[in-house]
């Protein structure tokens, strides 16, 4: 399971994984990232990475990669995953979802 920053160079670390461990990478994905993107997350994790959010964008038929620039394109920031743990972390973990590739 992959628990890394919600912005591209997160998602790209996550792809790395699933291209040396083929299956069974998932990606640590808690219901509240999408709550806490607006109100804790920076555009700086956006603007800062636009290669890695080009590269992103041209990786087609992974779930986890289109989710995950859907809320780039909606929120226009990243997250960092430590504002989790500021959030309650056995609560993000209560909600938690894995998604897979």
């Amino acid at each position: 399971m992959h628990w890394g920053d919600y912005d591209p160079v997160g998602v790209t670390e996550y792809l790395r994984l699933t291209e040396a461990c083929q299956a069974g990478v998932t990606y640590f994905m808690p219901a509240i990232v999408e709550q806490l993107l607006p109100k804790h997350g920076k555009a700086s994790l956006i603007t800062g990475q636009m290669e890695y959010l080009d590269r992103l964008r041209q990786v087609s038929g992974n779930d986890t990669v289109d989710r995950m620039l859907a809320l780039f394109d909606r929120h226009r920031r990243g997250l960092e995953q430590e504002v989790l743990i500021s959030e309650g972390l056995t609560n993000a973990f209560q909600r938690a979802e894995s998604i897979g590739k």
